[in-house]
């Protein structure tokens, strides 16, 4: 029954994806996306990324089904309070080619050669879900320009994705037409708020729905599923990679750590957290009481006062 659903669904939204006025409305979203973002030609590649604020660097690396603008939804949380943030769209998201760099390694040196390019000598570093990997490789490979490591509900070993990418519910993900249309469904009908990424408990989704502010931090993530075709190589790509990832040397790690997971994550497990914490040395790790994945958007006067107060007190400046 599910696969017959999933069919039905699917052949929908190619009708849908047909028709004129859908078309329309994909360019008018892919000129929004460019316009919100610049490009940086890189040693290494050509990145994309989108900036706000004045002040210390702090590379702000999305997660999966991301971009640039996932990674702004993060840093528009912690804007106005002296920091630069940057959010660049990872290798395989958006305009960013995944030709740049496939593997967390190389995805950290693209990171480093776009501060080059921006003439950024320092920066924090904050991993984002699938984005953690990445971080842990740009404090590792280049310490001397990473100011402090932060890790937001982030993968930090190997991990298999693949099995739940290969569920109804995901493949449906995967359907252009169906995720561009998810953010108006959400907006209309609270009640459709997906679980999986925002909150398995009844009483935290209705405190979601209720609240104005987070439940428009919520629809912010949601919008970022949109123009799922441009995300695609990237996702992929992340399974992958977390799928094959090696046991990295987290006791090398010599940068002022903060990690920061919902003890109730059911997208990546709270174990990644401590396993962090665990082996970099100093690392201070942040549960959050009941925080699902998206703890940034439920639960902001926990996590944002310990996470602006540790940037703003790093060694160093950006320039």
């Amino acid at each position: 029954m599910r696969f017959l659903l999933l069919g039905a669904v699917t052949a929908a939204a190619d009708v849908i994806g047909s028709s004129a006025k859908y078309q329309a409305w994909k360019r008018r979203e892919a000129a929004r996306l460019q316009a919100a973002s610049q490009m940086a030609q890189t040693a290494l590649g050509p990145v994309e990324y989108a900036t706000v604020g004045e002040g210390p660097a702090v590379l702000v690396i999305h997660g999966a089904s991301g971009g640039y603008d996932q990674g702004m939804v993060a840093a528009r949380l912690m804007d106005g309070h002296g920091l630069r943030l940057i959010a660049p769209s990872r290798p395989g998201y958006l305009r960013t080619p995944l030709s740049v760099g496939d593997t967390p390694a190389r995805q950290a040196d693209a990171l480093a050669a776009l501060l080059d390019a921006l003439q950024i000598r320092t920066a924090a570093v904050a991993g984002i879900s699938a984005g953690g990997p990445t971080a842990l490789q740009f404090a590792l490979r280049h310490p001397a320009r990473c100011r402090g490591l932060v890790m937001m509900a982030a993968v930090s070993r190997r991990a298999d994705f693949l099995p739940r990418l290969e569920t109804p519910a995901c493949q449906l993900a995967f359907c252009e037409p169906l995720m561009n249309a998810v953010p108006y469904l959400v907006a209309r009908w609270p009640a459709l708020l997906p679980p999986m990424l925002s909150a398995n408990d009844p009483k935290l989704r209705t405190e979601l729905i209720r609240d104005p502010d987070k439940f428009e931090s919520i629809l912010s993530f949601i919008r970022c599923g949109r123009m799922m075709e441009s995300r695609k190589a990237g996702i992929r790509n992340d399974v992958a990679q977390i799928a094959r990832l090696p046991e990295l040397p987290l006791e090398s790690v010599a940068v002022p750590t903060l990690v920061l997971h919902g003890t109730a994550d059911t997208v990546v497990p709270f174990d990644h957290a401590e396993h962090v914490a665990a082996r970099v040395p100093g690392a201070r790790l942040l549960p959050i009481a009941g925080g699902e994945h998206l703890f940034f958007a439920s639960h902001p006067e926990v996590y944002l006062p310990p996470l602006l107060d540790f940037l703003q007190s790093l060694p160093g400046t950006s320039h």
